[in-house]
Order: structure tokens, then C-alpha cells, then sequence
């Protein structure tokens, strides 16, 4: 259901294009400016963008209140998350699975870096360093690292809504992957049918706020540059303008998804041979029809695990060894499987290109039009209002980015072990963010201050 808020704008909509004498030419008549025109100017221009931001599948309702509340005063917060969503333009899957891989909605189990190997297990898809052990001989062993290149990361199975039911046991997670490795359809007469849809609310959102930021920032073209230069209020809607339009493009390419969903692979099947239970998986990780045993990719066998964890085992007759270096093996977190070439299409390297266009766009964008409306000329402005204009639009960009980056990557090394959400765990997550958040919105609120003054100020301005 669409928001009332976005019918606010049609109340502002008069006085605001009769306020610029370009759009006459008698001189304007100002007016003061009520309480109840500030709170519209608000609304219109900035609580808007807050409709607009890419929501993450399967998040809870919490984090996405949370990234809205704070992009009214950051509007860069959603900046990166519409910026992924653009470049890896979910739409261009050939179905619904590869759009859920894509958006980033399809989860894989994956081992964890904690994780062992049983006597008399069947270990696939590992990784042969050094020479060939002796019989009987234990080797060290560990876990592949996190590939940046196939773009998956450990999620926390408290951080998003998961179809189905499960039971994770020790050892293994849930991992998010994101278009890069191939999922298909366990019988290809199978119909895969996902819960997803675009959002409205976001499109009709971002498609508002640029319309009326457009006509707020026609009305600046008078008195307010002429005294207030730089630090004019009706400039500061440029950033919200901006990121309105990347969240736009990522709407229209990314479908939404309210929970994600676990993809049957081989570490899935050997988590539940060691009591893990998962009910409503979809779709199956694709695999090589042949696995060419190498140093690079063996199958082994266990036949002894040590209190050290390491392991006595066995390999094909194929593998060649190195002929120096202590022997050792590591597992791979997800098993095998088939990546899918970045970009292989020449549209997905359209949207690649347009993602960064529109990122850079967003970034450099406001300056360069305050640039050439403005020259940077002070005018008449006071340095307080110089200072927060600037603060805003300067440390709302690095900030917004910098409390993605740090909930992510604090977010992911607290929580992502499966099972291990403790309170000792949560709370260094909980103070980095509350800091960091903090920071975030000081600037914004001062900025918010100087509007309001300047705008009962400057008082509405109308022809005469």
C-alpha cells in the first residue's frame, strides 16, 4: 500500500512553483514561512528518499527501519546497497533461481573454519600441498579462505528471515552467494516458484522525491543563491536526489524478496549425515559432470583424525605430489561447484558500466552543480552556515559508506559462525554501530537546524 507521505508533495507542489522569479518575471513577493511549510519542505525533499532504499532479501523488518531512519540524515547509506543491486542486475537471470542468486536471496551450508573431517569419511573437493605423506602419516589440514571473486560471505542465521526449518550442527553455516555460482533445478520438469516482486512503494518513492528535489532546486535559481550562495538550503536536496535515482535503477532491475532460501549442494547432504535437518531447499549447486583429480581438486579418504585435528588419509592413484614441503590438505568451505563467468553477457556489462556511472554520478554529482550555479561564492551566509551545509553533504557521504563497510564486515566476523550469537559476541557488533551511527547523524541534524532557520528566513517567495 502505498505511503500517504507521498501524496504530501502535491500539497507543496503550488506554492513551490510559483516560488522562483524565473518562473516569472514580476519580482517575487516572500512571505514568512510557517511551521507547517518547513515540515513539507522536509517531507518532500527528505523523508521521501527514505522509501526509496534497496532492502536486502530475507532482512528483518528491524535493520530496514533502522538504514531508513538513518538515511534521512546520511542519504548515502543506500547508496552501495542500490549501487551492487544495479551491477548485478538481478533481472537478467534466465529464471527465478538465477534472479534469487543474483539478488542475493539463495543460501548455501558451508563448512566452517572449525570444522573436521570423521574417520572413514569421504572428503571431496580438496586441496593436495606438499609431498606424499607416509602411511599412517597425519598432515595438517583447514579450511579454504572466503573467495572474494565468487562473492559469498558467512550469514548469520539470526540476521535474516530463511524459508523453511533447519537444524545446523557443529561445524558447518549458512553462506549468501551472489550470482556466481550456477544453481539449477534438481529435475529439469521441476517448477521453481519464489516468493518475489517489485517494489512499488520504492519506485513511485524515488520517482516523487527527484520530481519535487527537481522543482525545489528550480526555486533556488532567485534570492536564495543571490544570499545565501553555497550554503543556499534548496542545494541540500541534491545528494537525496542523486542516490533517489540510483535506488530507482536498482528497483527496476532487482526483484524483492521477503526471506531467502537453502540450495541443496553435497555439504548440505553431509551436514544432515551429521544430524543437520533442512526443509524447504530449492534448487541444487551445480557440479562438474567429471572432476579431474589433481592437486588442485582430490577426492581423499580419512582414515584417522588426531587430538590436534589432524588427519591420516588417502588419495586417487592419479594425484601427482610436489616432491618437498611438509604435506597438508585443505577443505573447501561449499564443495565443488561451477562458477559463472562475470559479465559473460554484454548486457550485464551495460548495467556494470551503468551501476558506476551512477555511482560516481551520486558522489560527484552535487558538487558540480553547486559549482556551476554558485562558483562556491559564499554570499551572505554565515560560516555556521557554511559549515553545516558542507559537513553535511562532505561527512554524509563518507559516513553513510563507512557505516555499511563497518556493519558489514563487523557484522559478518561476529556473527557468522552458525550457532555462535552469545552476548559476548553481540555487544562489541551493538557499540561499534551505535558509535559509528552517532557520528553519523550529528552533522545531519545541524544541517536540518540550518534549513529550518534559513527557510523562515528567507520566508516563501511568490510573483507579484
Amino acid at each position: 500500500m502505498c505511503s500517504p507521505i507521498l501524496l504530501l508533495p502535491f500539497v507543496y507542489f503550488i506554492p513551490l512553483a510559483q516560488a522562483s522569479p524565473i518562473l516569472s518575471r514580476d519580482a517575487p513577493d516572500c512571505s514568512p514561512a510557517s511551521w507547517f511549510d518547513i515540515l513539507l519542505f522536509f517531507l518532500t525533499n527528505y523523508v521521501t528518499h527514505a522509501f526509496t532504499l534497496q532492502t536486502t532479501p530475507g532482512e528483518n523488518p528491524g535493520p530496514n527501519i533502522a538504514w531508513a531512519f538513518f538515511s534521512l540524515f546520511t542519504p548515502y547509506v543506500g547508496a552501495l546497497k542500490g549501487f551492487m543491486a544495479t551491477a548485478d542486475s538481478a533481472i537478467l537471470g534466465k529464471d527465478i533461481l538465477e534472479q534469487a542468486s543474483r539478488a542475493g536471496a539463495l543460501l548455501l551450508v558451508a563448512r566452517t573454519e572449525q570444522w573436521t573431517p570423521r574417520p572413514g569419511e569421504t572428503v571431496r573437493y580438496c586441496r593436495i600441498r606438499g609431498r606424499r605423506p607416509k602411511v599412517g602419516e597425519y598432515v595438517k589440514c583447514s579450511v579454504k579462505p572466503l573467495s572474494g571473486e565468487e562473492k559469498w560471505s558467512p550469514t548469520n542465521r539470526g540476521s535474516v528471515q530463511i524459508h523453511g526449518q533447519f537444524r545446523l550442527p557443529k561445524g558447518y553455516q549458512f553462506c549468501l552467494i551472489q550470482g556466481r555460482l550456477k544453481v539449477e533445478r534438481k529435475y529439469e520438469s521441476d517448477k521453481v516458484d519464489l516468493a518475489s516482486s517489485y517494489s512499488f512503494v520504492q519506485a513511485i518513492s524515488a520517482i516523487t522525491q527527484l520530481l519535487f528535489a527537481s522543482i525545489t532546486l528550480f526555486t533556488s535559481l532567485g534570492n536564495q543563491l543571490s544570499r545565501y550562495g553555497y550554503a543556499a538550503y534548496t542545494l541540500t536536496v541534491l545528494p537525496y536526489a542523486f542516490t533517489s535515482l540510483l535506488n530507482l535503477i536498482s528497483a527496476l532491475v532487482t526483484p524483492g524478496f521477503s526471506h531467502c532460501y537453502v540450495v541443496r549442494s553435497e555439504i548440505l547432504r553431509e551436514a544432515i549425515a551429521r544430524g543437520g535437518r533442512f526443509d524447504g531447499t530449492v534448487g541444487e549447486l551445480s557440479v562438474p559432470d567429471e572432476i579431474v583429480q589433481n592437486r588442485q581438486h582430490a577426492d581423499i579418504q580419512i582414515h584417522g583424525v588426531d587430538e590436534w585435528g589432524r588427519i591420516s588419509y588417502s588419495a586417487p592413484p592419479e594425484v601427482k605430489y610436489k616432491n618437498s614441503g611438509d604435506p597438508s590438505i585443505q577443505y573447501d568451505r561449499i564443495g565443488n561447484h561451477v562458477p559463472i563467468p562475470i559479465r559473460a553477457k554484454s548486457l550485464e556489462a551495460v548495467f556494470y558500466l551503468l551501476a558506476w556511472i551512477l555511482f560516481f554520478g551520486a558522489i560527484a554529482g552535487p558538487y558540480i552543480i553547486i559549482a556551476a550555479l554558485t562558483n562556491f561564492n559564499k554570499q551572505q551566509s554565515t560560516i555556521t552556515q557554511r559549515v553545516w551545509i558542507m559537513l553535511w553533504l562532505v561527512f554524509g557521504q563518507i559516513a553513510g559508506f563507512l557505516l555499511l563497510i563497518i556493519n558489514g564486515v563487523v557484522f559478518n566476523h561476529q556473527l557468522g559462525t552458525a550457532g555462535v550469537t552469545g552476548k559476548r559476541r553481540v555487544i562489541p557488533v551493538l557499540f561499534v554501530n551505535f558509535i559509528s551511527m552517532v557520528l553519523c547523524i550529528i552533522p545531519g541534524i545541524g544541517g536540518y537546524i540550518v534549513v529550518a532557520r534559513q527557510i523562515k528566513e528567507n520566508g516563501l517567495c511568490t510573483s507579484g
